[in-house]
């Protein structure tokens, strides 16, 4: 992970003139750090659209009408409970023409599917814009097909600054994940806050043992960790048996963020590894799934049956 003044060039100042220097020969080394960086560009875009006291006031709001079912998200995540995990598309560098319409229109199909085949308990949304077509509407989507249910819902594509906590919590969102390869220290810190603030649950991402030890030392109440080895080149997981993904969930600190009430999650690639999560479970109790981030269920056989 690289300095922010890097990812967004370092301000150069001339007299009484300021202008923005973009480090234009520096290359993400993989999809991941080309994601994180075409987010915070879209970010700052953001932020000249809705300043931050104005949306802050707008969160505000939503949360004095509807607060914020943390406690709701908290006991939807046991006994590897399953998540409906919404999205347009993966991130990708190829233009998608109608991965934006898609993704709209099956998110009904998505959100049933997990609930009725695997019996969800809440729901996960992506709402990146960047590459993955997504919008914080997409919330208010989801939240209206899960309202017979009332399950809980929370914004899955990490969060890479504090704003867009507040983006989350306007648009309806029960919760966000925070990753740890993105942010750490001073900044971390401030982004939990700002969530607690909020009255929403916080999920860290972890991708690597490194990850861990540096959340387990964090001196704040950490309410649930998504261990997922990701392929950063493609951004999906690894599969569950893999020896990255296995030497992730076997760590020390797993345990010691367990003992901390802290909900352990994990995301799969395939509902074929629901079986070896469920067999994983009864053979170590001390070390098990809480919950399950799901997979996008299977394509539509023909367009008339979308």
């Amino acid at each position: 992970r690289r300095p922010a003044s890097l990812l967004q060039g370092k301000a150069v100042v001339s007299d009484s003139v300021a202008w923005s220097v973009p480090e234009m020969d520096l290359k993400p080394v993989n999809l991941y750090e080309e994601w994180i960086w075409e987010r915070n560009v879209a970010l700052d875009r953001e932020r000249e659209k809705v300043p931050f006291v104005m949306l802050r006031n707008q969160a505000l709001a939503r949360s004095k009408l509807n607060p914020a079912r943390k406690q709701q998200l908290v006991d939807a995540m046991k006994h590897a409970a399953r998540i409906a995990h919404v999205r347009r598309q993966y991130p990708r560098r190829d233009d998608d023409d109608d991965g934006d319409a898609q993704g709209v229109f099956r998110a009904a199909a998505q959100v049933e599917y997990a609930v009725s085949e695997y019996d969800a308990s809440c729901a996960a949304v992506v709402t990146d814009t960047a590459m993955c077509g997504g919008a914080w509407s997409d919330v208010e989507t989801v939240l209206s097909q899960v309202a017979p249910q009332e399950l809980p819902v929370f914004a899955s594509d990490p969060v890479v600054n504090a704003y867009e906590v507040y983006a989350a919590r306007a648009a309806g969102a029960d919760g966000v994940v925070i990753s740890a390869a993105v942010t750490d220290g001073v900044d971390l810190k401030y982004q939990l806050k700002a969530v607690a603030s909020l009255g929403m649950l916080a999920v860290l991402e972890i991708h690597t043992p490194a990850q861990l030890d540096a959340v387990q030392a964090l001196d704040h109440k950490i309410d649930a960790v998504l261990l997922v080895a990701r392929d950063l080149d493609s951004l999906r997981p690894m599969p569950y048996s893999s020896e990255d993904a296995t030497a992730l969930r076997s760590h020390p600190a797993v345990q010691h963020l367990r003992a901390r009430d802290a909900r352990i999650i994990t995301e799969i690639v395939s509902f074929d590894e629901l079986d070896l999560i469920a067999q994983d479970n009864s053979n170590n109790a001390s070390n098990s799934i809480d919950a399950v981030l799901l997979p996008p269920p299977p394509p539509p056989r023909s367009a008339s049956t979308e």
